[in-house]
């Protein structure tokens, strides 16, 4: 898959697959945002991998079962990130 130039938003990102999925894509050349209920600074090594490719990042404290979570983490990630073209849900739990 061409991600090139994509907007990838991750749910689950903080940690584990959803974690190792973001790294993926921006390898792939894909500007990253990423929610976890974990706390960013979780991510801050992962936002310096992603810059020194330069890809763009942007990270976001919720959980998924929250509606204005989500709602907070789209608009924060298409505002900074300018859009929002692939979306992968990768968190756990009951949603």
């Amino acid at each position: 898959m061409k991600l090139e130039g994509k907007v990838c938003l991750i749910t689950g990102g903080t940690s584990g697959i959803g974690h190792a999925l973001a790294s993926l894509v921006a390898e792939r050349g894909a500007d990253v945002g990423i929610l976890g209920r974990k706390t960013c600074e979780k991510a801050r090594q992962l936002e310096t991998d992603m810059r020194s490719r330069g890809a763009r990042f942007y990270c976001s404290t919720g959980d998924v079962a929250n509606a204005d979570d989500c709602r907070r983490f789209v608009q924060g990630a298409a505002s900074q990130l300018g859009g929002v073209d692939v979306l992968i849900h990768s968190a756990g739990g009951l949603v």
